[in-house]
This record gives C-alpha cells, structure tokens and sequence, in this order.
C-alpha cells in the first residue's frame, strides 16, 4: 500500500513539475512593471523579460543582458544567445562568439534537414 501511494504521489509532482515549465507566469521587474510569458527572468539591469512561446526559455549573461528563444547559451563575451525555433541549434566558437541557426546542425554545423 505504500509503495503504490509513493508512486502515485510520485507522478503526481512530476506531472505538476511538468505542466510549470509549460505554464506562462507574469513577474514584476526592478522598476515596477509587469512582464509576462514563459520563462522569465530579470537581467542585470532591472529589465524583465519573458519568452512568447512554451519551451523557450529566458537566460541572462555576463554582461547583465537576457535573451530569449530555445537552447540559449552564453558566449565568451558575455553575451547570451538563443535559436529562434526549438529545432534550432547554438554553439560557442572558436572566437568566443555565440552562433545559433534555426534548423538542426551536427557538432560540425553541417545542416541535418534533407539527410537520409
């Protein structure tokens, strides 16, 4: 009887956990006003900010700028950036500088669409 109540109390947090990160949300900024969509954050600079689409995501960098989209990364410089689509991919290169495309690349940046 435990075992099956733990399992339930089990999916039960997971589906809650689930439906969060999908769920929009609205937070107050450092000067007062109200930002909403889907993975907010506040940058360096009071601003907030939030992504329009569920699975995006909002990440701030070392310069104290957010930016917002799907498999965001920060770069050398500090600043983050994010593929515009969930098939998107964004890599940090040989410079420092983020690069992001907005169709799906190998670890070499060969396009995959169209192959077999």
């Amino acid at each position: 009887m435990r075992i099956s109540h733990l399992l339930v109390t089990t999916l039960t947090s997971l589906a809650l956990l689930s439906s969060a990160a999908t769920a929009s949300e609205c937070i107050n900024d450092g000067h007062g006003k109200a930002v909403c969509g889907f993975g907010c954050v506040v940058d360096g600079y009071g601003d907030g900010v939030c992504a329009r689409e569920a699975g995006a995501q909002c990440k701030v960098g070392g310069n104290g700028r957010a930016a917002c989209g799907y498999h965001c990364v920060v770069d050398g410089y500090g600043q983050t950036v994010c593929a515009n689509t969930p098939d998107g991919s964004c890599t940090i290169g040989g410079d420092g500088h983020g690069r992001c495309t907005s169709i799906p690349v190998d670890p070499y940046g060969t396009p995959l669409r169209g192959r077999p």
